[in-house]
């Protein structure tokens, strides 16, 4: 199987291979950095709720 990044490599002209390499690493960084975020602010809000409601946490007012 042909890694994405060998495809978009070949698309590209040789004097430009490397600002595209900067350019995909940049985009996997972000994106995966969204991915965390969003996938803990997903389990957090799944997973605190309930465990708040059950101890009575947060109720100190």
């Amino acid at each position: 199987m042909t890694d994405d990044r060998d495809v978009r490599a070949e698309v590209r002209p040789p004097a430009r291979v490397h600002v595209g390499s900067a350019v995909d690493d940049a985009t996997r960084g972000v994106g995966g950095t969204l991915g965390v975020a969003v996938v803990g602010s997903l389990s957090s809000s799944l997973y605190a709720d309930p465990l708040l409601e059950r101890t009575g946490a947060g109720d100190e007012q």
